[in-house]
Formats: C-alpha cells, sequence, structure tokens
C-alpha cells in the first residue's frame, strides 16, 4: 500500500505543481497583454488616455486576480502531497477532500478521485497512518 499512497502523493505535487505553474503563466499573459494593449492603443491619437487605461488596467487586475486564484487552489495539492509522502496525520483526509472537489474534472479527474478513495479508504491505506500504537488518519 505504500506504493499507492507514494503516487497519489506524487499525483497530488505533480496536479500542484502544474496548477501553480499554470497560475503564474495566466497572470503573467494577462497582465502582458493588459500592458502591451494598453500601450498601442496610447500611441493612437484619437483614444483618450483615460478611457484607455480603465480597460487595460482593468485586464491587468483581472489577470492578477485570475492567476492568484489558480494558484491559491494548486496550494493546497502541493502541500497534500508533501503530507502524504511525510505520512502525516491530516493527509488523507486533505487529500480525499481535494479528491471530491477533482471528482468533476472528468475524466482524468475522477479516475485520480477514485484511486485516491481507494487507496486511502482501505484497511491497509488507514494501517499506512497508525504510528506507535496512536491512529493517524482513520475514517470510519
Amino acid at each position: 500500500m505504500d506504493t499507492h499512497i507514494n503516487i497519489i502523493a506524487a499525483i497530488h505535487l505533480i496536479m500542484g505543481g502544474l496548477g501553480l505553474i499554470g497560475g503564474i503563466t495566466v497572470t503573467m499573459l494577462i497582465f502582458l497583454a493588459g500592458g502591451v494593449g494598453g500601450a498601442a492603443a496610447m500611441a493612437d491619437a484619437s483614444a483618450s488616455a483615460g478611457d484607455v487605461m480603465a480597460i487595460f488596467g482593468s485586464l491587468g487586475v483581472i489577470g492578477v486576480v485570475v492567476g492568484a486564484m489558480v494558484s491559491l487552489f494548486a496550494i493546497p495539492q502541493l502541500v497534500t502531497g508533501w503530507g502524504l509522502f511525510k505520512r502525516r496525520a491530516w493527509a488523507p483526509m486533505v487529500a480525499l477532500i481535494l479528491s471530491a472537489i477533482r471528482i468533476f474534472n472528468f475524466p482524468i479527474g475522477t479516475v485520480i478521485a477514485v484511486y485516491t478513495g481507494w487507496a486511502m479508504l482501505s484497511a491497509e491505506g488507514q494501517r499506512a497512518y497508525k504510528m506507535g500504537g496512536r491512529a493517524y488518519g482513520r475514517f470510519p
């Protein structure tokens, strides 16, 4: 079962890393598009400077907000992957919660959610989180 838990941890780390890269990329591209578009529109003498700055400034703000949201959703994936590798007590429950959210990302998210549920809720998966007589990560 350790192999399955390590695979799930790696999946969470990879998905979190890709989400973080995606969030940063979205932020940079939309922010850059707003800046380039604003500079191009400023060169046009017919457009008023206030309108141009409002439109493209809001595009930059939208880019930062969207990128931050994507990045914020990626951070729990990274932390959960690390927690699963280190066999932290809270990691299986967080992995199940994140997998339940991911189940709607058909088909890959569904497969990841089912695999995580199978590995974490099995008796062997629960035994993986027992340490020194105290039960860690047990589920009803």
